[in-house]
């Protein structure tokens, strides 16, 4: 199963959503419904940090899912999110998600692109990059030893200097830069860092596609006293969409052994922002909800 992937400080609230599934405390099964959370039923966990409560908002999907929709703050950290819900008379719940640079809803499952990484490389702290011979380097001897601003220039110096820039800026990169010149640091984004970025990002996983069907979705079926599901039939499952009712899946689930079983969730099955999925086998039981991105 694909992991909740969120992009950093998400301005959108509708995907800063977080999925909750209340169970009996008792039981492990029975769906809790109706539950009012309150500041301090949800603590949350940034890359590892010590856990802090939740300031967001909650909402009802029903059949005991909800959702937590995050404050813009508490995405603003890159690294796993983990979110623990405690709340009396039901199991507590922790859910876990990717809190990451790129966006998944973009073009391509939130892929870098070249302007992309071009935008991150300008707005480094220089700083940063001051070492020997380096690009950083020589910006800041530059700041340091030029007064003034070209403004003031006269009119003929100030064309001399605009000519001049224009020049070096429509100058090809030569096939053989000067060793640690500007030229070869360009050259090599181009050749070399940018192609490897690319290579690696265009193989990060994506969200499962809404409207689009799912084949041989995995799921893992387990007693409510948390021993693995040994049985020889897989059961039944149901799925709903967003806020809809459940319904008897249109395929059967497949059981693989130990515990292990898959199910092909049709497109009609998949058209909605928030999928779920209940698959019952005797009184083992699996629950998952999962979001889906645009085609």
């Amino acid at each position: 199963m694909s992991i909740l992937r969120l992009k950093q400080s998400e301005a959108t609230a509708a995907r800063r959503r977080l999925p909750i599934r209340m169970v009996d405390a008792t039981d492990g099964i029975t769906a809790e419904t109706g539950i009012s959370f309150t500041t301090g039923d949800l603590s949350i966990s940034k890359n590892g940090a010590a856990q802090a409560l939740g300031a967001g908002t909650y909402a009802e999907i029903g059949s005991g899912d909800y959702y937590y929709e995050a404050q813009l703050l508490e995405l603003d950290t890159l690294g796993f999110l983990r979110y623990h819900v405690a709340k009396s008379g039901s199991r507590d719940f922790v859910g876990i998600a990717q809190v990451m640079l790129d966006d998944p809803y973009a073009s391509g499952g939130g892929s870098a692109t070249a302007a992309a990484v071009a935008d991150a490389v300008w707005d480094e702290l220089r700083a940063d990059h001051v070492g020997g011979a380096t690009f950083g380097e020589g910006a800041a001897s530059v700041q340091g030893n030029v007064t003034g601003s070209v403004g003031s220039l006269g009119a003929t110096a100030k064309a001399d200097v605009n000519a001049e820039v224009d020049s070096a800026l429509n100058t090809a990169i030569p096939a053989v830069p000067v060793a640690d010149s500007v030229n070869e640091r360009i050259q090599t984004m181009d050749t070399t860092t940018l192609p490897a970025i690319k290579a690696k990002t265009d193989n990060l996983p994506s969200a499962p596609v809404k409207n689009q069907g799912l084949n041989n979705f995995p799921y893992f079926l387990r007693f409510p006293e948390g021993t693995t599901y040994q049985g020889v039939s897989a059961g039944t499952a149901d799925i709903a969409r967003d806020a809809g009712a459940w319904a008897g899946s249109t395929n059967a689930p497949v059981l693989l052994g130990f515990g292990f079983a898959r199910i092909t969730l049709t497109a009609a099955e998949m058209n909605g922002d928030v999928v779920r999925l209940r698959a019952l086998a005797g009184t083992a039981e699996a629950a998952i909800s999962f979001l889906t991105r645009p085609a």
